[in-house]
């Protein structure tokens, strides 16, 4: 439903309520039913973050995509092949010269050379 409301079609006006609805009731009824505000914290986050990330990144991806003429699959083209190519750099920069580890415990192999390396 995220995705199919930054498509260009755009989502049915009846559509937009229930959205909006479930996207406030589920941090609702996450405290209602949790006594403790951690677990409170982590429901709701567990619910929505997914869902949010993953449908407004797809969301983006179809509004690029719409873009009119060749330019939107070109632009799609070009994101792929800058992700690719900033993690291939941030890996090969990471593995030559990465020392200090960013989380250690979290992802041993990550540095911050690497990372500087990939943002380059």
């Amino acid at each position: 439903a995220v995705v199919w409301s930054l498509s260009e079609l755009g989502p049915a006006p009846e559509l937009a309520l229930p959205l909006a609805a479930g996207t406030v009731l589920t941090p609702l009824i996450s405290i209602w039913r949790r006594p403790d505000p951690t677990r409170m914290l982590q429901s709701t986050l567990h619910t929505l973050v997914p869902v949010l990330t993953i449908g407004l990144c797809l969301g983006h991806l179809t509004r690029l995509r719409a873009v009119p003429g060749e330019t939107g699959r070109d632009l799609v083209y070009l994101l792929f092949l800058c992700v690719i190519l900033a993690d291939t750099a941030a890996f090969y920069v990471g593995t030559w010269i990465g020392k200090r580890r960013i989380a250690p415990r979290i992802s041993p192999s990550k540095s911050w050379e690497g990372a500087i390396g990939g943002l380059l």
